[in-house]
């Protein structure tokens, strides 16, 4: 394919008929109607899915193989297409543009409506191509005096200069960060991708090499990062969002609620929050040799040692050990929050999950001090964040890999397995699973084992204990705190792993 629009061979209506194909054939797997567009289009690593618009990689591919030829390093070549050039250039007429003109591509001068500053017609060759190019995608190409391309986005005018073999790769960063500030800027569909902006860990499963991951957590995964559940938000269409019927607090029926603030859900949220302590114990046993005896929330008291003041006694931490090593006293302290923009009056929006992670350092901070003072002892404090739909930052991941012993390799991978401990966490908070007997695997398949499904007279369908296996699925169905009659995600939905190879070709080249 990327041949024949090198060759000019597709329309452009065409391409825009067959992206509107593929994210129909995407929404139809994934059981959704209305996903953003721009979420098909951003990159894997800013949260997307990096299928690059077919569209938009035409004209990408025409400013391409223009820039290639007038910087060609076959003398010939170049030497021919600069004739060409100068000979369109005097068969239309074109103005040059000076200092004060306003120039999008090569020293063309074009009019304020931006099209070409010119007397007479001439071919549709491929320049004049590349020049509606440049309209199409607002980008800008020039070529400076050393031979090198200019590629400028029209929007902000940010300026790279590339070698012709760099171009594609530019231009379609370019047109990626574009999209996903497109995304952003949707306040509902959009506000969670503000803390997934490159961030390769927390977007792993959306990766041209994915993971074994299960095919329903990946379908709760888009459909919960792009605010599609059927919430009284969502259900409501823009009208008043209902309040939520289980709390009694008159809060919003948002998705933020259910996951993160919902009182009747706090025990929900507890275990999803152990789940996430419990992958990090995990991995500090395979990081040493050593058998730590870890202390799980609880305060801290070694033997032997004075009583902490009592404004800090009573704190307890979600993990502590003691390295016999060094001994370094080590604290980890985890909080699993809503990820988005916090709109605060008195400053400038704010990632809940830096806003967390100060809570908790102004909170834990004074205990660090008070047992250094007391015990003589030097203490590490580990503050661990991951969004309750599987962002981590890079703060946590610069905890994790101190942690671990230097280990990157182990830092990251844990990093990953907290992601998606939170996002399978959310997902039996969604559809109201028990998940007191769950265990998450490697590939984020669950072993409930003996749990059940809440039901109450005012819920809807949702999926029962076998909801995250892929061998079957559930024909029985029960009941969920959902209002409105909506079904959730069911079976079917895309594997992204078979899939592999046709995302490939789309991705950063």
């Amino acid at each position: 394919m990327d041949f024949e629009m090198l060759t000019n061979s597709f329309r452009a209506n065409d391409m825009i008929k067959l992206d509107k194909l593929i994210r129909s054939l995407v929404n139809k797997h994934i059981k959704q109607l209305s996903t953003p567009i721009p979420f098909f289009h951003t990159s894997w690593r800013d949260g997307g899915l990096g299928i690059q618009s077919l569209h938009e990689r035409l004209y990408a591919f025409r400013l391409k193989q223009c820039g290639e030829v007038l910087t060609s390093t076959d003398n010939h070549t170049k030497q021919l297409f600069s004739i060409w050039l100068e000979e369109e250039e005097r068969l239309r007429n074109i103005a040059k543009a000076d200092d004060d003109d306003v120039s999008t591509f090569l020293d063309w001068k074009v009019k304020s409506d931006g099209s070409l500053d010119q007397s007479h017609n001439g071919t549709d060759c491929i320049f004049i191509r590349a020049f509606k190019a440049t309209r199409k995608l607002r980008l800008e190409l020039h070529i400076s005096e050393d031979g090198d391309i200019i590629i400028s986005n029209a929007d902000n005018k940010e300026k790279f200069t590339v070698h012709s073999k760099c171009v594609m790769r530019k231009i379609v960063q370019i047109l990626y960060k574009r999209w996903h500030s497109k995304l952003v800027s949707m306040k509902m569909k959009g506000h969670t991708f503000t803390t997934l902006y490159n961030n390769k860990i927390s977007n792993f499963y959306f990766s041209p090499s994915p993971p074994n991951v299960n095919d329903n957590l990946l379908s709760f995964t888009i459909a919960a990062r792009c605010n599609n559940l059927p919430t009284g938000e969502v259900i409501s269409h823009n009208n008043e969002t209902p309040e939520c019927r289980l709390c009694n607090k008159q809060l919003k029926d948002t998705l933020a609620h259910r996951l993160n603030n919902c009182d009747p859900k706090k025990s929900k949220y507890t275990i999803r929050h152990n789940k996430v302590v419990q992958e990090v114990m995990a991995s500090l046993k395979k990081a040493s040799r050593i058998q730590f005896v870890f202390h799980e929330n609880t305060t801290i008291s070694l033997r032997g040692a004075p009583q902490l003041p009592p404004s800090v006694r009573n704190l307890r931490p979600d993990l502590w050990f003691v390295n016999p090593a060094n001994g370094v006293l080590n604290i980890v302290e985890v909080t699993v929050p809503y990820g988005q923009m916090d709109d605060r009056t008195d400053c400038d929006p704010q990632s809940t999950l830096k806003l967390r992670m100060e809570e908790k350092l102004q909170k834990y901070l004074p205990l660090v001090k008070a047992v250094e003072d007391a015990i003589n002892i030097k203490v590490n404090l580990y503050v661990i964040v991951v969004s309750s739909l599987g962002a981590v930052p890079s703060s946590t991941l610069v905890s994790l890999r101190k942690l671990l012993f230097n280990n990157k390799r182990l830092a990251e991978a844990t990093a990953r397995k907290i992601s998606l401990a939170a996002i399978r966490g959310s997902a039996l908070i969604y559809w109201n699973i028990r998940m007191n007997a769950g265990e998450i695997d490697a590939n984020g398949s669950a072993n409930l084992g003996d749990n059940e499904v809440n039901s109450s007279d005012d819920q809807v369908i949702d999926p029962d204990d076998t909801l995250f296996t892929d061998s079957q699925f559930a024909t029985d169905q029960t009941n969920h705190d959902v209002v409105g009659d909506v079904s959730p995600l069911g079976e079917g939905l895309i594997h992204f792993s078979t899939s592999a190879s046709e995302y490939d070709g789309l991705n950063d080249m």
